[in-house]
């Protein structure tokens, strides 16, 4: 790790413990891009590919927007927004996802702006990042997920793995 990165205060590190995702956090903080990638080599692993997504402010949960209303019934409301929309979107699309292609439905939704289950990854480091700074008077952070250590987590048939997750 270079010299040249800091940690973050105390004060945030403690706002960070008290509000922030309970993951394994890299206290450092981040000015620049070279900050930005210098911390990332030391958290990436070889030739794996890594998922990252990142959030304006660090107290957000990791919840897909559907699920973030914290009333039951707006939760289904949100949720049953899909079969309205597939009723008013499928006359007007020239290839319309299949009957059985759910998840299609649930990408193509949340692609025009509705609530769905889905949350968003990318494989851009960058991306994340701008994500994370959208509100500069915040403190944000940028999730890394390693999906195949996930699925092998998810998997009872497969040798256990730790997931390796991380954030910045």
């Amino acid at each position: 790790m270079s010299r040249t990165l800091r940690e973050i205060s105390l004060r945030v590190k403690r706002e960070y413990e008290e509000y922030g995702p309970r993951c394994t956090i890299a206290p450092f903080r981040i000015t620049s891009l070279s900050d930005y990638f210098e911390v990332f080599k030391s958290v990436m692993k070889g030739e794996i590919k890594f998922w990252f997504r990142g959030h304006s402010d660090f107290t957000w949960k990791l919840a897909p927007s559907a699920l973030r209303y914290r009333r039951e019934d707006k939760r289904d409301k949100a949720l049953s927004l899909l079969s309205d929309f597939k009723r008013f979107v499928e006359i007007k699309l020239n290839n319309p996802p299949g009957v059985g292609e759910q998840l299609k439905w649930v990408q193509l939704a949340q692609h025009y702006g509705l609530p769905t289950r889905l949350l968003d990854w990318t494989q851009n480091a960058s991306i994340a990042l701008y994500f994370a700074c959208l509100e500069p008077d915040k403190n944000g952070l940028v999730f890394v997920l390693n999906p195949v250590d996930l699925n092998r987590e998810a998997d009872p048939h497969r040798p256990r793995g730790d997931i390796t997750e991380s954030c910045v």
